[in-house]
């Protein structure tokens, strides 16, 4: 008999333990710690930010752009790490509470297409990406932003509306997804529960 698992995706803002190398994973989830190298987590992450940065408010766009011009800043430049893609919490607006209440702070958006033609980095990712989907057609793409406070709370995904699988990239904070079977002991089966260090340009699949 197969376990079933929830994510009880309680995202803390920084690894506080230590983790291992999880030897022995449920077959029906795989993790890929450092699948995407610096310059395709830029790029990722550069274009997410510009998608959702797209359907904010114009005033707040202003701001941005008044805040990186006064300081210089250059959103695209690689300074070795991820920091200066990121503005303050306060130049993004963020949702308190998701519908459901599963997620606090955060932005989101699904996304019909990448614009990658003009980013041979980010349309390399993306190909490459492409390769680990667990079967073809039907697939969506969703974008969440967390705050630096934000986070994901316990639930079970809605088969019917997100499919048989779902792939999550993880960039910027490293962050700690715990995934926990919905049974509890049934025939003979224990309630397990795993965590993963999901450090930036991670990757996980869930089916």
């Amino acid at each position: 008999m197969q376990r079933i698992y929830r994510p009880v995706f309680r995202l803390n803002n920084s690894a506080t333990q230590s983790y291992s190398t999880l030897p022995s994973l449920p077959s029906d989830f795989s993790w890929l710690p450092r699948f995407f190298d610096l310059s395709e987590q830029h790029s990722l992450l550069s274009a997410a930010l510009r998608k959702l940065d797209e359907a904010e408010p114009r005033a707040l766009r202003k701001r941005r752009r008044d805040f990186l011009a006064s300081y210089q800043l250059d959103q695209n430049r690689d300074t070795g790490d991820l920091k200066n893609v990121f503005l303050p919490d306060e130049f993004y607006h963020f949702e308190e509470g998701h519908y459901d209440g599963v997620i606090k702070r955060f932005r989101e958006m699904r996304l019909s297409n990448w614009d990658d033609e003009k980013d041979p980095i980010l349309r390399s990712a993306l190909g490459r990406l492409g390769t680990l989907y667990p079967s073809r057609g039907g697939i969506q793409t969703h974008l969440l932003h967390l705050a630096s406070n934000g986070e994901i709370h316990p639930h079970i995904d809605n088969i019917g509306a997100s499919g048989s699988w779902i792939l999550g990239i993880s960039l910027g904070s490293e962050r700690v997804l715990r995934m926990e079977s919905v049974e509890d002991d049934i025939r003979g089966m224990q309630k397990h529960t795993f965590d993963v260090l999901l450090p930036s340009g991670s990757v996980y699949i869930q089916k």
